[in-house]
């Protein structure tokens, strides 16, 4: 008995431990409309950094977001990870109680992860327009 519960509490201390883990955050944070917890794993410095997080703030206060991602590639340089993953939006405006215009967008996404202690941070997204505020 001891020895299954080791072994559970091991998979749940690793589940963050890999640099796919921050895809569920990212999107579990737009589906909850939380920019909050979106912008949380990104480093600070990274450029481009304000203009993602008004993005992103705009974005969950003018719709609710499906977000699904894919992986595609994964690859090790030097002391980052590079994440491929095709990234597809559902936007659904919030203007209209009886479901305003939707829009929906697909796009291979680039990211590089840095292990920060126990976490994950983001130092690069590319292209950083996908997400742009909605164009209802």
């Amino acid at each position: 008995m001891r020895i299954v519960l080791l072994a559970a509490l091991s998979v749940f201390l690793l589940a963050g431990a890999e640099p796919d883990s921050v895809l569920t955050t990212l999107a579990s944070a737009l589906s909850e409309r939380d920019a909050g917890a979106f912008m949380k794993p990104f480093d600070p410095d990274m450029p481009g950094t304000d203009s993602l997080r008004a993005n992103i703030e705009a974005l969950t206060v003018q719709a609710d977001v499906i977000s699904s991602i894919d992986p595609l590639n994964r690859r090790e340089e030097g002391s980052e990870t590079i994440l491929e993953v095709d990234w597809a939006l559902t936007l659904q405006s919030r203007a209209d109680a009886a479901g305003g215009p939707t829009e929906r967008r697909r796009q291979t996404i680039t990211l590089k992860l840095r292990r920060q202690g126990n976490n994950w941070q983001i130092t690069s997204l590319a292209p950083l327009t996908f997400f742009d505020p909605p164009r209802f």
